[in-house]
């Protein structure tokens, strides 16, 4: 059982490198994503925090789901 898993994950991980390569985030999405983190930092109350390493694991994000989830390369 356990060898099965560690399959599994190889074969996922290998899947989720594909997703980060096959798809490609334009500057606007980007942006749109940068302005969220200046209005929680800026305007709500209290002040929500994101660290830049968040904001692009969250980028990231995208680009995996669209990557696993499309069948085909896909553009954001």
């Amino acid at each position: 059982m356990a060898t099965h898993c560690v399959v599994v994950r190889r074969c996922w991980g290998t899947r989720v490198l594909q997703a980060l390569a096959s798809v490609r985030v334009p500057a606007t999405v980007i942006q749109l994503i940068t302005d969220l983190r200046t209005y929680l930092q800026e305007k709500v109350e209290p002040p929500v925090y994101i660290s830049d390493r968040r904001l692009v694991k969250s980028i990231q994000l995208l680009q995996v789901c669209t990557g696993l989830f499309a069948r085909v390369t896909h553009y954001l």
